[in-house]
């Protein structure tokens, strides 16, 4: 009886926080950091190709300038109780590859 509770507590605590990593690090709050680390307005860049690995989110930006950046951002998911590090961006010359390639 004991090992079926555990196992249910289990199934429910990964139902409740599956989702988390990607759900407190809304993409609004990715473009305002990242608008900010580049010294634009949130309104002059999109994000693309998103993915999260555990406390790090992966992704490209594009700029209404026609320039596109890789970028991270460290943290801002349960593991790090949203605490968010700044991203960290490099741009992406004519040729080299993006995330999504």
């Amino acid at each position: 009886m004991k090992n079926n509770y555990i196992l249910f507590v289990s199934f429910v605590a990964l139902f409740l926080f599956g989702g988390c990593a990607t759900t407190i690090l809304s993409n609004n709050r990715i473009i305002d950091e990242t608008a900010g680390a580049l010294g634009m307005l949130p309104n002059d860049i999109t994000i693309e190709n998103r993915r999260t690995e555990i406390i790090n989110t992966y992704y490209t930006v594009k700029t209404t300038d026609g320039k596109a950046f890789n970028c991270i951002i460290n943290g801002g998911n349960i593991l790090t109780l949203g605490i968010l590090n700044s991203p960290r961006c490099t741009i992406i010359k004519e040729g080299e590859k993006n995330f999504s390639q």
